[in-house]
């Protein structure tokens, strides 16, 4: 008899994820949780609606039973699993967790694809360019020294798909030492982190950023902020490009 059937195919960055499964598979024979969790991060875009699809008809039953074990495991696997059930309380604290990590992968694979950032220095970021922001510092990590800790992460009293965290970022900006209190307001849609909203005190960010002698004077003015936003931009401009994901 000859088999037939029809199922979704998930595209990631315009690939059939049947023929990726299958690469991955056999690049990774003797390791199975390598392939599962290629499959798991296909598998979580298509139950949060984050990619786009088609209908496509397989007459292979052997390709077919691959895909369907592989997406059996994937489904089964943390990664997918912590999707379908996790509270914005419990994203947030993998976010932030992947973060302090320095975990850039684990950290990406909570966002969503339009995953949006704000703050004082990058006012609106999102896609590829807010996730690239966490790939420049993550990146830059021995030279910053940076160290991030997680204090608390609490959940809306108003909206259950928002968490409020607090956490602190130690580092070096140009040689200063900076140590920033943040709290971040962050949206969860799907399972997946949307929108982070990052506050903290500019004024004592920017004194201890632009150091003793300038910080001080520089800090109450409005140019100070603009002027950070800009070259802001230009840095995280520059790193992309030089450093194609």
């Amino acid at each position: 008899m000859n088999m037939v059937v029809q199922f979704q195919v998930v595209m990631l960055n315009h690939v059939h994820v049947p023929e990726a499964l299958l690469a991955t598979a056999m690049a990774c024979s003797e390791s199975l949780p390598c392939a599962v969790e290629s499959v798991a991060v296909r598998v979580r875009h298509a139950l949060s609606g984050g990619s786009s699809s088609e209908i496509q008809r397989i007459k292979s039953p052997a390709l077919f039973f691959a895909f369907a074990s592989l997406f059996s495991l994937a489904l089964a696997s943390p990664l997918a699993g912590r999707d379908a059930s996790a509270s914005a309380v419990d994203v947030a604290t993998a976010f932030v967790t992947a973060y302090s990590n320095m975990d850039y992968p684990t950290l990406a694979a909570l966002t969503t694809p339009d995953f949006t950032f704000q703050d004082a220095a990058y006012p609106n970021i999102s896609g590829e360019t807010a996730r690239g922001m966490y790939r420049w510092f993550i990146h830059d990590k021995a030279k910053t020294k940076m160290i991030v800790t997680l204090h608390n992460v609490t959940a809306s009293p108003t909206d259950p798909n928002v968490a409020i965290a607090s956490f602190t970022d130690d580092y070096y900006f140009n040689g200063n030492h900076v140590l920033n209190n943040i709290t971040s307001t962050m949206t969860v849609s799907n399972g997946l982190l949307a929108l982070e909203q990052d506050s903290y005190s500019f004024s004592a960010w920017a004194e201890q950023a632009l150091g003793p002698l300038v910080g001080p004077l520089a800090a109450p003015l409005d140019v100070t902020k603009t002027l950070i936003q800009m070259t802001a931009k230009i840095e995280l401009d520059t790193f992309m490009l030089f450093n194609p994901e």
